[in-house]
């Protein structure tokens, strides 16, 4: 429409003088009179080309809720049409109802759409039914800055009670819904009481961060790995070692992680870097196991056992915790030797070459005590005839306090005939140095001449001692 046209509609003038300017006006203007859309005087009002509907989105907080809808009606040229009657629907009536005003009330919980119509002319508004919307503008009473403030970090639509209890002490006492609010993701340990710009840009709330689910701390955390782990090979399931609530106090499951290499004893105490190299932590040694400790202790070994013969399977000796206080089996290490009396006491080196560690005797078995104590014998017993089952008489403790049993193993001193009959050893045995010397003729003085008669004939017969005993071995007459 031309300039003067639209002038000439902004008079609205029904008079004569404004009918003549309106025919000079199209005149001028070389259009025709059916190219104007005029008003009709017989008193009808506009068409209505437009309906809009206020609030264009509402929100009921549940069933019985209601609020009231407004319709306005417009014509082409979008100028109000006034004292229009519409006619009021919803899409789902179950969900909601809406009487001849406009007033909406909610019969259930979802989203419907309400119109308004004129003619076939229709303006809609979109309604959702949620309880949660209730609290949010209980909410918003009080904290309606709070409340658009979280609108603009991206939290929609605001659901106060996904984060915050209206049951607790305060109304900022945070409960840990995020698994809700991020559809699944749970934050677990120290991070339920971080700020949200830790992991959201703060600017429409989007994420800093792409972990797979809440247990994908490397997604997050690459630069604390790097720092600590980088070139290290350790695996990046965190959580096998840390715990979500401090990074400090990681308790490493070695056996795990090393394929089957646990850490026994004072080992499992050690920093890392006692058996790895900083950083990349590539082992130092090459233990075939965890009971192989020589792979890793030659030094020690070779310090205290260079050219001893002991074994190289420490444990059989240590306990794996410490050095000292280490408890030798000598009968296992020696194929069958047990250490008697004071003999579990004794230093190596007195039986053992200090350098070699080979054994400086070769005695049978542990009861094989003439081959380490040859002197010991010699100097006590020598040529005195008694055995050489050391244990015969004494007793594996200390060589003081032998207790021989003479009547049994050699003659009856101590019952029959000769009980009491004796003052000492000597008495028989006259020779201190020699106790296989004797004689019975301190006792008996026979007439060697009256004994050659006595036992003239007799096989064997001697004027000597050792032939009475063997005669007389209990001391009675034959």
């Amino acid at each position: 429409m031309n300039p003067q046209a639209s002038w000439w509609l902004k008079m609205r003038q029904p008079s004569s003088v404004g009918m003549i300017l309106l025919a000079i006006s199209v005149w001028h203007s070389g259009c025709s009179w059916d190219d104007l859309d005029l008003p009709s005087d017989d008193g009808d009002s506009p068409a209505v080309a437009s309906i809009a509907l206020t609030p264009a989105a509402l929100e009921l907080g549940g069933v019985g809720d209601s609020a009231q809808l407004g319709a306005a009606a417009y014509d082409r040229l979008g100028a109000p049409v006034e004292n229009q009657l519409f006619q009021w629907s919803v899409s789902d009536s179950t969900i909601a109802a809406v009487d001849t005003a406009g007033r909406i009330r909610a019969l259930g919980l979802g989203t419907i759409t309400a119109a308004a119509s004129i003619d076939g002319v229709e303006g809609t508004a979109t309604v959702e039914i949620d309880p949660s919307f209730a609290l949010e503008r209980a909410c918003g009473q009080c904290h309606s800055q709070l409340v658009g403030d979280h609108v603009d970090l991206g939290f929609s639509p605001v659901s106060c009670w996904l984060c915050h209890n209206p049951a607790g002490e305060t109304h900022t006492q945070f409960q840990n819904n995020h698994m809700i609010a991020a559809g699944g993701f749970e934050l677990l340990g120290v991070h339920v009481g971080i700020r949200c710009s830790s992991c959201h840009v703060r600017a429409g709330n989007g994420v800093r961060f792409s972990p797979s689910d809440f247990y994908d701390c490397v997604a997050c955390h690459q630069s604390d790995y790097d720092a600590e782990h980088g070139g290290s090979s350790f695996p990046t399931t965190c959580t096998s070692c840390h715990t979500p609530t401090t990074w400090s106090g990681a308790t490493i499951d070695h056996g795990a992680v090393s394929g089957g290499f646990d850490l026994l004893g004072v080992h499992a105490n050690l920093a890392c870097t006692s058996c790895h190299v900083p950083g990349s932590y590539v082992p130092l040694f090459s233990p075939a196991d965890e009971s192989d400790c020589i792979a890793c202790h030659q030094s020690d070994y070779d310090a205290q056992h260079a050219g001893s013969g002991y074994p190289t399977t420490c444990l059989s000796c240590h306990d794996g915790t410490v050095w000292t206080g280490a408890t030798f089996d000598h009968s296992v290490a020696s194929g069958g030797y047990d250490l008697l009396g004071p003999h579990t006491t004794l230093i190596c080196t007195d039986c053992h070459d200090a350098t070699t560690g080979q054994p400086l005797f070769s005695p049978v078995d542990e009861s094989d005590c003439i081959a380490c104590h040859q002197s010991d014998y010699d100097r006590q017993h020598v040529g005195s005839g008694y055995p050489t089952t050391c244990l015969s008489c004494h007793d594996g403790t200390v060589w003081t306090g032998a207790s021989s049993n003479h009547d049994a193993d050699f003659f009856p001193i101590l019952s029959g005939k000769h009980d009491g009959e004796w003052q000492s050893c000597t008495t028989c045995h006259t020779q201190s140095a020699n106790f296989a010397e004797f004689t019975c003729f301190n006792c008996h003085k026979h007439n060697q001449n009256d004994m050659d008669d006595k036992h003239s004939g007799m096989t064997g017969y001697a004027y000597d001692s050792a032939t009475c005993l063997g005669c007389h071995p209990d001391g009675s007459k034959p």
